[in-house]
């Protein structure tokens, strides 16, 4: 398996993954075009953030995105995971485990404090991310929210 930075050519399956875990997680359905103006820009801006990519045999088999977060009053940058997906044919092989290793080493390298917030009905997925060495925080996370309103 490899681990690579998402690039351009790499839009469509992101797209295509970002919709099915919008509906998967949280029964959201995506309008595709958006997702792909909003991929597009973060690709095309890595300042903004990255797409980490896993492929295996040269097709790529699931993502995250690591969105940076400047924490003042720590003079550090928070990586926030999101956008995680698996592809489900490869599912239980250990794809998440390879991204969220390899963003880790990177957080790490750069001092900077690796964070991700979780639907709190999705406790398969909080589970694996404890099993990781994550654990919850006292903050509890608020938004106004107009893009689903």
């Amino acid at each position: 398996m490899e681990i690579r930075k998402g690039e351009i050519k790499d839009l469509d399956v992101l797209v295509d993954f970002a919709c099915s875990m919008a509906f998967e997680t949280e029964e959201k359905r995506l309008n595709s075009e958006t997702v792909r103006k909003g991929v597009r820009i973060l690709i095309e801006n890595p300042k903004k953030g990255n797409y980490y990519v896993a492929e295996i045999d040269g097709k790529v088999v699931g993502c995250l995105m690591v969105n940076l977060q400047w924490v003042d009053w720590q003079e550090v940058y928070y990586y926030y995971i999101q956008s995680v997906y698996t592809d489900i044919n490869y599912r239980g092989r250990g794809v998440f485990k390879a991204l969220y290793h390899h963003v880790l080493n990177e957080a790490s390298q750069k001092s900077a404090s690796l964070r991700l917030y979780a639907d709190t009905d999705n406790l398969k997925a909080i589970e694996v991310y404890k099993r990781l060495g994550m654990s919850a925080t006292e903050y509890k996370f608020l938004d106004v929210d107009f893009a689903f309103s």
